[in-house]
């Protein structure tokens, strides 16, 4: 069974794991986005004190993509990523301020030994899905052993870290949702 990673959710005070929690993230905002499209608007007014990161009652315009984005990920540069002395890189398919809350949507490659040095994020939520190689993830102090198939979602402020384990390279696809 799955350990719950946040707190329970107040309306029914059963505990969230850490996909389910993503998965309700993801839900809001592709509500907000509905909403906007079929409202005909290309913003959309979202409450930033939902979270408690506001007062309540105090709204914030998201823009809306007027129309679809298609990439093919084959033909994006790849780039350095974002931690220093990582041996790798990642190709990002969506950057922050294209879809609402997605701070950034890529795949990753890690190199053989690869270490990720221990940080956390504030605003941030992380959700990484493995499609090659294997990494331990230590996430508060307790690791993670995750493989093909596996993700993992890393709450805000979270401190956390990888070490690439297997004997070939770490291919992630991940998201960061932007919380604020």
């Amino acid at each position: 069974m799955e350990q719950p990673l946040l707190a329970p959710h107040p309306a029914c005070q059963k505990p969230l794991s850490s996909a389910a929690a993503a998965l309700r993230l993801l839900g809001a905002a592709a509500v907000g986005l509905l909403l906007g499209l079929l409202l005909g608007s290309s913003e959309l007014l979202v409450d930033s004190g939902a979270r408690g990161r506001a007062p309540q009652g105090r709204a914030r315009a998201v823009h809306l993509p007027a129309a679809p984005i298609v990439r093919a990920l084959s033909t994006l540069p790849a780039v350095a990523v974002s931690h220093k002395g990582v041996a790798g890189s990642k190709r990002v398919l969506l950057k922050r301020g294209e879809v609402p809350h997605i701070a950034q949507f890529a795949q990753s490659t890690l190199g053989r030994g690869a270490v990720v040095e221990r940080h956390r994020h504030t605003g941030l939520m992380e959700v990484y899905f493995v499609e090659g190689g294997s990494a331990a993830f230590t996430l508060g102090g307790k690791a993670h052993a995750l493989e093909v198939g596996h993700m993992i979602a890393i709450p805000e402020g979270t401190e956390h870290w990888l070490n690439v384990t297997g004997p070939s390279e770490l291919r992630l696809t991940y998201f960061m949702i932007d919380l604020n």
